[in-house]
């Protein structure tokens, strides 16, 4: 398993649910797995970023042997579960799957005042926002 460092913040938009994304199921359920997710309802878009790549989930990344990953499935969407009590300059670990086969285990630094969107607060304040939002979004759907 490689290891890449990088930097994690939050998109504003509402927090959603694994059902909306039907057609990369088999990806969510096998990043869930890696995870240790088992409450796998939400998921929350986040921008993971270092200095070889300004955006993974468009872009890829470089790994530690020199190749690149090419865009790998939802990987900007990650479980809720993984980011709940974590606080700005927090590191978590995310793993994602690569190249088709390939796990990657990101080191991420939550970094939420330090690059875009950084006027919604700090991380945990952004979390709260994406949360109430989503839940707002499932409860008028109802």
């Amino acid at each position: 398993m490689m290891n890449v460092n990088c930097n994690m913040f939050i998109v504003p938009n509402p927090a959603t649910k694994k059902s909306d994304y039907r057609s990369e199921l088999a990806s969510l359920d096998l990043k869930d797995r890696l995870n240790g997710v088992t409450d796998n309802s939400m998921y929350v878009h986040c921008w993971l970023t270092n200095d070889k790549s300004s955006d993974f989930g468009s872009h890829g990344f470089q790994l530690p042997d020199g190749s690149y990953a090419e865009y790998c499935g939802l990987i900007d969407y990650v479980p809720l579960s993984l980011l709940e009590g974590h606080v700005e300059g927090d590191v978590i670990n995310y793993m994602v799957i690569v190249s088709g086969d390939r796990i990657v285990n990101l080191h991420c630094k939550l970094t939420q005042r330090g690059y875009r969107y950084s006027h919604f607060g700090n991380f945990e304040d952004a979390l709260k926002t994406v949360i109430k939002r989503g839940e707002e979004v499932y409860s008028n759907l109802n």
